[in-house]
């Protein structure tokens, strides 16, 4: 299990997210990240490149 703090900063709420997890998602800095319901009170988290594929996987065919 990996973990990380939250911050209060001026602007709103900081972590820093652990480098296995930036290395797994693909991550580089200044990379958006998007955060999901999952429905049962957690959330699923998803670099910028993984929401685009689901998101191709999961929208209507233009195609045809």
């Amino acid at each position: 299990m990996l973990s990380s703090r939250v911050q209060v900063e001026s602007a709103g709420w900081l972590t820093v997210i652990p480098v296995e997890v930036s290395r797994r998602l693909g991550l580089t800095p200044g990379a958006e990240l998007f955060w999901e319901d999952d429905g049962s009170g957690g959330f699923r988290v998803f670099s910028a490149d993984q929401k685009n594929r689901r998101d191709r996987a999961d929208g209507p065919d233009l195609a045809g």
